[in-house]
């Protein structure tokens, strides 16, 4: 386990999973909210935003513009937790549950197929309109009377849904992204994967 400091705010990280503390989705919810801010204020059209631990494909942001969405997100899978392929899973979900679980209404398995799908939220590699940034009410920061809402996404998805009520979120599937976990996702990402990925995208 090893720790990363930026900010003076600490995150923990394991070769078997990462360590969400409140302080690190508090500093994740600030910069999201003032790249919104920025949006809004340079009157841009859309908002592309993107993991650092993530591996586009060349075509990734023209697909999403192209998807003609408020809300749309590419398609990743993870193992969330080493060694165990139960922990598989996309970067969306339908709903959180009072312990914090996230839980989904169909089976993800649907992801499979290329598509578009609509979601409850999404992350990691997001595009998003200016239908969403130009409401000043809408941000990151947790809800205080939702204790689940301490995921960024969820209590982002939750003011779109209030100030918006016909807002939809979508899961784009066509050529999913990459998604490096681990030091080792990124390890073996170069010495395997790489050169055949820029080759296929």
């Amino acid at each position: 386990e090893y720790e990363i400091v930026k900010d003076n705010v600490v995150r923990k990280q394991s070769d078997i999973t990462h360590i969400w503390e409140k302080d690190n989705f508090s500093v994740v919810s600030e910069m999201r909210t003032k790249a919104l801010i920025k949006a809004r204020e340079e009157k841009f059209d859309y908002l592309f935003s993107v993991d650092s631990d993530t591996i586009l494909c060349k075509q990734t942001l023209q697909e999403l513009i192209e998807d003609n969405k408020d809300f749309v997100s590419k398609l990743h899978w993870s193992q969330w937790i080493k060694d165990n392929p139960n922990s598989i899973g996309p970067n969306c979900y339908d709903g959180i549950t009072k312990s914090g679980k996230k839980f989904y209404f169909e089976s993800v398995e649907r992801f499979n197929i290329p598509g578009l799908y609509e979601v409850g939220t999404a992350g990691g590699c997001n595009l998003i309109s200016s239908r969403i940034f130009d409401e000043e009410l809408i941000n990151y920061y947790p809800i205080k009377i939702l204790s689940t809402s301490f995921w960024e996404d969820f209590a982002f998805s939750t003011r779109c849904k209030c100030v918006i009520p016909d807002i939809k979120f979508y899961l784009d599937t066509k050529n999913p992204v990459k998604h490096l976990y681990r030091q080792e996702d990124y390890e073996k990402w170069i010495k395997e994967e790489k050169a055949e990925w820029i080759k296929k995208f």
